[in-house]
């Protein structure tokens, strides 16, 4: 059996504009993203960011299943 969505992994070089670009217009996501960014006191650093796109224009179906898992795979995802 195929996955109803493969899995897709972006480069270091992609940004956030790239990430929400690649999100269907139609259909539910989930997304991990990695956001770089500075601190109040100038030292670099991450953070791993759990997105869930669960667009109004979605099919029913769909978006009961995105948002009835959200909260086991936010659990599976320790730290995020």
């Amino acid at each position: 059996l195929e996955p109803r969505h493969s899995k897709k992994k972006g480069t270091i070089d992609k940004t956030y504009d790239d990430f929400v670009a690649d999100l269907p217009e139609n259909d539910c996501r989930y997304g991990l993203i990695e956001v770089e960014f500075e601190t109040d006191d100038n030292r670099e650093t991450s953070k791993l960011v759990f997105i869930s796109w669960n667009p109004d224009t979605a099919s029913v179906r769909p978006k009961m299943l995105y948002s009835g898992s959200k909260e086991a795979i936010k659990a599976a995802l320790n730290g995020v």
